[in-house]
């Protein structure tokens, strides 16, 4: 096969990945929050409810408006990387952001991790600016510009009431504070040592390993994720003195408090959201399990995976970001959980099966897509058309048995999505499959309704059966029809008959075109032609009656031009048409099989 054929056989099968994807969408009507999320690794909710979504596979900041559908980018043009400052956040670059945090006056924070920057998009004009970090990894600057400073892996940022922006600076094992009306940073936990230790005492003296979540109550009391120690620690900012909060959560990541005080706290490793209070963690959200599963059902009994930050709605609703399963998922009132956005990873698509197999044994091919379920459609890619429909379930296999006819093949598959997973073309395989020797197969064609009558303009259905012996087919049974009426159109359902016995029957579907209201109108038009071209000389040389006796054979002739056909018909005004339905196919070792049936059609 030549390049320029591999190239359009390319463009086919993703042509109709996308155009399955689309379909997808446009079904879900206004539900746009129904779009790929990569990598959900921060949450932040605006007074009106929208919610702010970092996205750290993607390098950019979204906000979905649950109440419209609206999901647009607000910060990022997604390109990794360091740029524009003081222009439109929408054309800037990022690197990988994490924790978001919004103050009064509707300002975003983002913590670009990897630039070692914390980022401002101004409510009013939508610029980005840069309030923390010099961009070079680092730990200097306490006590001076916050912009001057060297940060290392800032993950997340939290705000007070009294205008200091909190940063998670995980690398330097500290927590710093800017106070953003002087701009100046220092530090307000963490000694700069990795460790676990200083509970009681100065929060600047306390160890700390890699905080990667922040919050602040109403208190006055700033909440650490002391991630890799597994504690949830807080530091009493009237004080500076650190205290315990809760000990023994898995991987501590985003945290978020309510109107009540409680915190919220995503635990990745443990695939779980806790709520922490008094002391006590209890759980909020997932079973401990990790994977997808449980929306429309009870928080406690869902599956997370890899959870990486929490938020609160302005109506109290637990959020969260289930990271890897690529959604923003909710928590009502009642317990509930349901996805708020994204829609999960790819279904990532695999083919697997022997190079060589004998025709009509075993299943050769096996696609699959685990905890994915939907429509699978197979390619032999030789020819560019579907050669199977099989069914991707829960345990993740659909097989293409015995529908590759003898010979060479290259198989792909495509798989449509569904409502947790993203569509996705799988890799090609190579299938040798071999004839089954001593054997010679051959078929019939039965007709199941031999007549049909109907009127003209009418469609007229036959149905046929197909019965194969001695073995299977190697190639499809391709279907044509001849015989047909002037002017009628043949379809077949199916349009052939695919090899492997799968398909039994067919449906043959002519539609006719009316004989009776198109003659008389010609016949009446050729004539009143005549009449004109004749009437100068008529009315001077035979008189008025003789053009009388021309207009009423004219309008006799109108009148029966139901009659005026160029079609044999019988005696009652009705054709019949023996139609000849012809089926062509191959055997295993090559040769062209070729049989007909005939019917019969009736236009009346």
């Amino acid at each position: 096969m030549g390049m320029q054929s591999r190239n359009n056989l390319g463009r086919l099968v993703v042509g109709l990945l996308l155009g399955i994807l689309c379909a997808g969408v446009a079904a879900a009507g206004a539900q746009t929050a129904v779009v790929p999320l990569l990598g959900p690794s921060g949450l932040a909710f605006d007074g009106s409810g929208g919610v702010y979504v970092a996205e750290a596979g993607r390098h950019v900041v979204d906000r979905f408006d649950p109440a419209t559908g609206k999901f647009v980018v607000v910060a990022g043009n997604g390109t990794e990387g360091f740029s524009g400052d003081g222009g439109v956040a929408t054309s800037a670059e990022l690197d990988g952001p994490q924790g978001v945090a919004l103050d009064g006056a509707g300002n975003l924070y983002i913590a670009d991790v990897r630039n070692q920057r914390v980022r401002r998009v101004d409510a009013g004009k939508g610029l980005i600016s840069t309030v923390a970090g010099s961009g070079v990894a680092g730990f200097s600057g306490d006590q001076g510009a916050a912009t001057a400073a060297r940060l290392s892996q800032p993950v997340a940022v939290a705000l007070d009431g009294a205008g200091n922006l909190f940063v998670a600076d995980a690398g330097n094992h500290r927590v710093r504070r800017v106070v953003l009306a002087t701009g100046v940073i220092s530090t307000v936990a963490g000694n700069g040592t990795e460790g676990d230790a200083g509970d009681g005492g100065a929060a600047t003296a306390a160890s700390l390993d890699a905080p990667g979540g922040l919050a602040v109550d109403g208190l006055g009391n700033l909440w650490i994720a002391d991630t890799h120690n597994h504690r949830v620690r807080k530091v009493v900012l009237a004080t500076g003195v650190i205290e315990a909060g809760a000990d023994g959560v898995g991987l501590p990541k985003g945290m978020s408090v309510d109107a009540a005080g409680n915190v919220y706290v995503a635990d990745a490793a443990g695939h779980r959201v806790l709520r922490v209070m008094g002391g006590v963690a209890t759980v909020v959200a997932g079973t401990g399990a990790e994977g997808f599963a449980g929306d429309g059902g009870a928080a406690g009994a869902a599956l997370l995976d890899g959870p990486g930050a929490t938020g609160v709605s302005p109506a109290g609703l637990v959020t969260l970001a289930d990271t890897r399963n690529e959604r923003v998922r909710q928590v009502d009132g009642a317990g509930v959980i349901r996805t708020l956005a994204g829609v999960g990873p790819v279904g990532a698509l695999s083919l697997s099966g022997p190079a060589v197999v004998q025709y009509g044994v075993g299943t050769p091919v096996v696609a699959s897509a685990a905890g994915a379920t939907g429509s699978v459609t197979f390619y032999d890619v030789t020819g560019g058309t579907p050669v199977a429909l099989g069914t991707v379930d829960g345990g993740g296999a659909a097989g293409l048995s015995t529908l590759l006819g003898v010979g060479n093949h290259t198989v792909t598959a495509v798989y449509g999505g569904d409502g947790n997973f993203l569509g996705s073309m799988s890799a090609s395989l190579s299938e040798v499959v071999n004839p089954v020797s001593g054997v010679t197969a051959d078929f019939a064609l039965n007709p199941t309704s031999a007549t049909q009558a109907v009127v003209g303009g009418a469609s007229a259905a036959f149905g046929f059966g197909v019965a194969v012996t001695n073995g299977s087919l190697s190639g499809p049974i391709v279907l044509a029809a001849t015989g047909l009426p002037t002017g009628a159109t043949a379809s077949f359902n199916p349009a052939l008959i695919p090899p492997g016995g799968a398909v039994t029957s067919f449906t043959l579907t002519i539609l006719t075109v009316k004989k009776a209201a198109v003659a008389p109108v010609r016949a009446a038009a050729v004539l009143l032609g005549m009449w004109v071209v004749w009437l100068p000389f008529g009315w001077r040389r035979r008189g008025r009656g003789r053009i009388m006796g021309l207009m009423v054979g004219l309008g006799l002739l109108a009148g029966c031009g139901d009659r005026v056909t160029s079609l044999a018909t019988s005696s009652t005004g009705t054709v019949n048409y023996p139609i000849t339905v012809t089926g062509t196919s191959t055997t295993a070792s090559g040769a062209v099989l070729v049989h007909t049936a005939v019917v019969t059609l009736t236009v009346q």
